[in-house]
């Protein structure tokens, strides 16, 4: 009777120490902190044309076309809007990811 409580005892240890272990791999207890973001709508010090003419020639360089373009003299708010643009098709391997 004591076998058979010692091997139940010992499988019961083995299968605690195991879960623990994998327990604490999961678990990160001095994770940096992160930075805060940006507040939004971020605060850029430049000219609207200058931000305006820097985001189209970025959308331009990565080849999203620019659909339309609202901007608002009273209020100052530009709205640029792009096409929608496929970045993959098919499966995404690693070579397309690092892009």
């Amino acid at each position: 009777m004591s076998d058979r409580v010692t091997a139940h005892t010992s499988r019961v240890l083995i299968t605690l120490l195991l879960t623990a272990i994998t327990a604490a791999a999961q678990l990160e207890f001095n994770r940096p902190k992160r930075a805060k973001p940006l507040p939004n709508p971020s605060i850029i010090n430049s000219t609207r044309d200058e931000v305006l003419s820097a985001t189209k020639q970025m959308l331009e360089t990565r080849e999203i076309p620019l659909d339309r373009e609202d901007c608002s003299n009273t209020t100052g708010e530009c709205t640029l809007l792009s096409k929608p643009v496929v970045f993959i098709k098919g499966i995404a391997t690693k070579s397309q990811l690092e892009h």
